[in-house]
């Protein structure tokens, strides 16, 4: 029997044994051992998501890039791939491809935190309009689940909303126009626990920081 228990890691579970063991420094390493030529679906995009984020982590944005733009030429179905691409594009000095290619991913293919982080960056870029667009999908599946209460949404995967509102009142600020937003805000309340309308009225016109730095990631 133990001659057919022999089967090779898959690209997951030899990132998870590195994350288990603290050995996340050798995950270039490892993945040299595979041929992505010969990987299919899903393992492919893994081992090329991850390939890209090896030389992300080391620090080198150059192959980074590099990596993340083959990565998404073999795999263009790839949120993940795109998500990231994106973002090297921005730290290039790229907006515009950047927001194409954010505007390219679909939430909740990619996770309400990765749209938080596209915000952050077109707020870096200035791109106002294109930052309140990332929030738009966060606040649709708040009121899809019929609530803005905080740990009701977090468990199930979405921002605080009091996180994400402090974002759009932030853009609202810098745009000079908080019609929007106090339209939003009066339809937040009325489905709300009790706590947040207070939250709400007394924070609505004190300007916030909306957290974004040249810093901002999620890798």
């Amino acid at each position: 029997m133990a001659l057919f228990s022999k089967r090779r890691e898959t690209v997951d579970q030899v990132i998870d044994r590195l994350v288990t063991q603290h050995r996340t420094d050798m995950l270039e390493q490892e993945l040299r051992k595979f041929d992505p030529s010969r990987l299919q679906d899903k393992e492919k995009q893994t081992w090329h998501f991850y390939w890209g984020v090896a030389a992300f982590r080391r620090g080198d944005r150059p192959e980074a890039f590099r990596r993340f733009t083959e990565a998404y030429s073999a795999c263009p179905a790839s949120d993940e791939i795109r998500f990231s691409l994106a973002q090297e594009y921005g730290v290039r000095g790229n907006p515009d491809k950047m927001i194409d290619l954010f505007r390219g991913c679909q939430f909740p293919k990619i996770s309400s935190r990765h749209l938080l982080t596209a915000s952050h960056y077109c707020y870096l870029w200035q791109r106002i309009d294109d930052a309140v667009h990332f929030l738009s999908s966060i606040f649709d599946a708040y009121f899809t689940l019929g609530t803005a209460d905080d740990h009701f949404v977090y468990i199930r995967g979405l921002p605080f909303f009091g996180e994400t509102w402090s974002y759009y009142l932030c853009y609202s600020i810098l745009s000079g126009d908080l019609h929007e937003i106090e339209g939003f805000t009066r339809r937040a309340k009325a489905k709300s626990p009790p706590a947040l309308p207070r939250l709400l009225e007394d924070s609505r016109l004190q300007p916030q920081d909306s957290g974004a730095s040249d810093e901002s990631d999620y890798r």
